[in-house]
């Protein structure tokens, strides 16, 4: 209990201040003017909030650092108790609830870093770099995530009024903590004491989070990425496509006409989504599905390098240490003895 307290009394400060810096999540007044009473209430109500989810959080992970699965399905936790050195990892799309610590993601070529009091979207599935840079035993980095379910947004989108339309379309989206959406978060960590009634009531609060999320200021973004045929879901559907064909060698001009746009315009709308261009993006993901193989099916270098379709194994041992920044070998065996089971973002 000691310790929990200690963890929750380290994000009383971001609470001070998190609502005095966003002013889009304030009520004003009947003359427009921000009220000074309403910030109070907000942050004591996401401070209540958040010390009720750190202490789940610690509850379900009963002393283990990591990140964990849950009865929930897609609803995972993440503890971790030191930084730890720079990990890469493909971010799934999800949606993170930080209480506690820092962490840093590098994501194509953006820098994010993020802590108690914020909330992390991931449109897209990313290929990322991430880092563990606040935490000790005693204040450890904690957070909570739920996958994004496509079916669900796409179900949920033409319900929703969405605040305005995304002008500015990322992969990645950060914006502060939302007292509904944690009180969702809260009676789904909640329902883990009560298993007999997971099977009916989880997908109602998922899909709560899911339609509370449409409502907040990624909502567009949301809304753009799984709208058919806006330019934002061309790109989506081409990633898609991009992972289920991981192996192959997929040419710039093919991936155009997969999203029904012109080689340039498509490379520059990718970009802007991702940070990423068509082909590196590629690449990104078939290093990442390489070193999986190496990891979950004991490839040995030259078997893993053939399987995601390198042609030479000297070319692949290069990219891979390019990118990871040891060669394949050294890097699987030191991975085998320190197994992360990051992938979902955590956020």
């Amino acid at each position: 209990m000691e310790r929990r307290k200690e963890v929750a009394e380290e994000t009383d400060l971001f609470h001070a201040v998190i609502f005095c810096e966003c002013e889009n999540d304030l009520r004003r007044d009947e003359m427009g003017h921000f009220s000074e009473e309403s910030v109070a209430e907000r942050a004591a109500r996401v401070k209540k909030l958040d010390d009720a989810l750190i202490e789940r959080v610690m509850k379900i992970a009963q002393g283990r650092v990591g990140q964990f699965s849950t009865a929930v399905p897609g609803l995972d936790i993440s503890v971790r108790d030191e930084r730890n050195a720079s990990e890469r990892c493909v971010y799934r799309r999800s949606l993170g609830v930080m209480l506690s610590g820092r962490k840093r993601s590098i994501v194509g070529n953006r820098v994010y870093e993020y802590g108690a009091g914020d909330m992390l979207y991931t449109i897209m599935d990313m290929p990322a770099m991430w880092q563990v840079v606040g935490a000790t035993k005693e204040h450890p980095f904690i957070a909570v995530s739920v996958e994004l379910d496509e079916e669900v947004l796409r179900e949920l989108i033409p319900r929703v009024r969405l605040g305005s339309r995304c002008t500015n379309m990322q992969a990645i989206g950060l914006e502060r903590s939302d007292p509904e959406l944690l009180e969702v978060f809260l009676r789904l960590l909640q329902l883990l004491d009560r298993p007999d009634e997971i099977e009916v009531m989880a997908p109602m609060l998922l899909r709560e989070i899911h339609f509370r999320a449409l409502l907040g200021p990624q909502g567009p973004a949301l809304a753009a990425a799984f709208t058919q045929d806006s330019q934002s879901n061309r790109i989506g559907q081409t990633i898609d496509w991009i992972k289920a064909n991981v192996t192959a060698s997929v040419s710039i001009e093919e991936m155009a006409d997969r999203a029904h746009m012109a080689p340039s315009t498509f490379h520059r709308h990718f970009k802007a989504v991702t940070s990423l261009s068509p082909l590196q993006y590629h690449k990104r993901l078939k290093l990442h599905e390489a070193q999986r193989l190496m990891l979950v099916k004991n490839f040995d270098a030259s078997q893993a390098a053939y399987a995601v379709g390198y042609a030479s194994a000297t070319q692949f041992s290069r990219d891979y240490k390019k990118l990871f920044g040891t060669p394949p070998k050294k890097s699987v065996r030191v991975m085998k003895n320190h197994v992360t089971p990051e992938g979902v973002p955590m956020s």
